[in-house]
């Protein structure tokens, strides 16, 4: 019993920090872009009230709006691997 607590505590522990930093990277990117949330929602093809939630980590984005991002913006050397982990290639994410 008590393993199973401590393996949820983990699991949320490692969810808010991996959500905190797709948050950030996703603002990042938004004011990198000179970007309004509705500008950035619209252009992707998503809602504004989805990037609102995802700043400010009320929700997590799926990983299928993960690659639309990375596909869109691959110009300003965004990756799927930078969204997720804030490294470029995923043998960094040791790093």
């Amino acid at each position: 019993m008590l393993a199973k607590k401590d393996s949820v505590s983990r699991r949320s522990n490692l969810d808010g920090v991996v959500e905190g930093n797709i948050a950030l990277r996703i603002k990042e990117l938004r004011y990198r872009t000179g970007m309004n949330q509705k500008g950035f929602a619209v252009e992707m093809g998503m809602s504004p009230a989805s990037v609102s939630n995802w700043e400010t980590g009320r929700t997590k984005p799926q990983l299928s709006s993960l690659y639309r991002i990375a596909r869109a913006y691959s110009m300003f050397g965004v990756t799927y691997y930078w969204l997720l982990k804030g490294v470029k290639e995923p043998e960094d994410w040791n790093a």
